[in-house]
């Protein structure tokens, strides 16, 4: 089996961890498996994934239709990642001499980053449809609920993953530490990921903590913050940009992972927090519902409400050590499910269904 993912930009989002980690293990179950990336991207992309060169794994590169036309010349199956290498991978494959089955790994519902009307809009909602007979899968029931409520098309679900060599729990004597540290990430260039309204949480959980709680933010830098105006309590830690195993560590420091934004279609970094043994306060609205039961292995919340953030984090407070090992427990327990290993085997026996189909 020879699959090749069409990843176009350099990397260091969820989507593109999901990307590289998923094809390093399928590479490891002995699929002949590449990643084509952009050539301007290609430092970035080794940069933000320098596990791409210690596993060796293939990364042709391309600038247009024609140059991936070559690069997926004789794969199995081609697989976009973004609806415009959707777009893009639909163009090649006019033009390959061998041209591979297409695939569309939905890792979100693209349409709703964008206005509508807009260009970027348009090649969202155009990418849904671009392949009649090509096979469509994601990682959570809600991306395969909105696409089929809004386009009547199948989407097929296929195993979630996250690194446990990175994300993983260490031992913690404490039941419940008597100062509870919160962390949450902020990503100001991602609107849906509600910068302004987590700073603004942040900054009011500081004020009526009173210095018993630990508060803290990461994500962007200083000067990414203040050049979209987020400005942060004084008694709140910023770490600033963090690697992946800055974040494994600050998330096996920590007692609760806030997540604000408006909707999640998988929840990766509350994933990671609960294999880190972190527990989770995700949003309602979107995937999270489909591994965070609420009051047993972490929390869901509608961020709609400043007010129902700062209930929960009052309630939080209050919970009994033995109930808050119980929950951190059930949380791990979760959290460690989301193998690469599961998520690869699960894409082997969907790829394999769908070729012998063809």
């Amino acid at each position: 089996m020879k699959i090749i993912f069409i990843l176009p930009g350099g990397g260091g989002g969820g989507g593109s961890y999901s990307v590289v980690q998923e094809a390093i293990g399928l590479a490891r179950f002995g699929v002949d498996a590449a990643i084509a990336v952009r050539e301007p991207d290609r430092l970035t992309l080794f940069a933000n994934h320098p596990e791409l060169e210690e596993r060796r794994l293939p990364t042709p590169g391309f600038q247009d239709a024609p140059t991936l036309a070559a690069a997926i010349d004789g794969f199995d199956i081609a697989v976009a990642t973004t609806a415009a290498s959707a777009v893009l991978l639909d163009a090649a494959l006019n033009l390959a001499t061998s041209p591979p089955r297409p695939a569309h790994y939905l890792q979100d519902y693209e349409p709703l980053f964008f206005a509508p009307g807009s260009p970027e809009w348009d090649v969202a909602i155009r990418s849904l449809g671009v392949f009649p007979e090509g096979l469509r899968f994601s990682k959570s029931d809600w991306i395969a609920g909105i696409v089929a409520a809004n386009h009547a098309l199948t989407v097929e679900r296929v195993s979630p993953s996250i690194d446990l060599d990175i994300f993983h729990p260490a031992y913690r004597q404490d039941e419940r530490p008597s100062v509870l540290t919160i962390c949450a990430m902020i990503r100001p260039k991602t609107p849906r990921r509600g910068p302004h309204r987590t700073a603004r949480i942040l900054s009011r959980i500081a004020e009526a903590a009173e210095g018993r709680l630990r508060i803290v933010a990461f994500g962007s830098t200083p000067d990414a913050l203040s050049r979209h105006g987020v400005s942060l309590h004084r008694s709140v830690t910023d770490l600033g940009a963090l690697n992946r195993r800055q974040v494994a560590a600050l998330l096996r420091q920590s007692d609760l992972f806030l997540d604000l934004s408006d909707y999640q279609a998988f929840g990766r970094t509350a994933a990671e927090a609960m294999a880190c043994g972190c527990l989770a306060a995700a949003p309602i609205f979107g995937a999270a519902q489909e591994f965070i039961t609420h009051d047993e292995n972490g929390f869901l919340i509608d961020t709609r409400s400043d007010e129902a953030v700062m209930d929960l984090i009052a309630r939080v407070r209050e919970i009994a050590p033995d109930t808050w090992r119980l929950m951190r427990n059930n949380a791990v327990r979760v959290g460690l499910g989301f193998s690469v290993e599961r998520a690869c085997f699960s894409m082997i026996e969907l790829f394999s269904k769908h070729l012998r189909t063809a």
